[in-house]
């Protein structure tokens, strides 16, 4: 339950950014905030390409996402975590890029 929490903050908060940070304007306003926008939006378009690939909740709830493109399984030791983390450390950045 805690992943598909996570999944559907970031997705929601990821949908509202999204159009914002498409404007050059703002991003020359806001580099820092951009940014951080940036590397969560990279590294939640990676996580859907790799949920795509895992369709059953339990394969989709063992992925790790590594920071060198590739994916992993839980107990590989991904480098950056399971998928729940990146999540929540996604949220903590969008959080700090909406305040």
């Amino acid at each position: 339950q805690q992943l598909i929490d996570e999944w559907i903050t970031i997705q929601r908060t990821w949908l509202y950014l999204l159009p914002i940070f498409s404007s050059d304007d703002i991003i020359r306003q806001m580099p820092d905030e951009y940014r951080k926008f940036n590397a969560v939006d990279m590294q939640f378009r990676k996580s859907l390409q790799i949920i795509q690939t895992q369709p059953g909740v339990m394969d989709v709830s063992d992925i790790g996402i590594s920071g060198h493109g590739g994916n992993e399984v839980a107990g590989s030791h991904a480098p950056l975590g399971s998928l729940l983390h990146s999540f929540r450390r996604a949220n903590e950045k969008l959080d700090y890029v909406q305040k």
